[in-house]
């Protein structure tokens, strides 16, 4: 049991050895104060990701409006009122 705990100790201690060494790692990036989203992309592959991004949201929304009308059809239409 001791030789269990001792392992799990030092496989803990290893394993957190990279979180301790990058703190001496460079920021890149900061954050910037009441400012949502990405970062300004400098890259045209950053910029591509927040196009399909966007694109995704979009195509998102769409799919949520036609489900909740579907959804708004369907309770209307089955509602007990309308089938006694």
């Amino acid at each position: 049991m001791r030789m269990i705990a001792r392992l799990t100790g030092l496989m803990a201690i290893v394993m957190g050895l990279p979180v301790a060494a990058q703190d001496g790692l460079e920021i890149i990036g900061k954050p910037v104060d009441k400012l949502l989203g990405f970062q300004p992309p400098v890259t045209e592959l950053a910029r591509d990701v927040q196009w399909l991004d966007d694109m995704v949201l979009w195509v998102i929304v769409a799919i949520t409006l036609l489900v909740t009308a579907l959804l708004a059809y369907v309770i209307v239409r089955y509602n007990q009122k309308a089938n006694p």
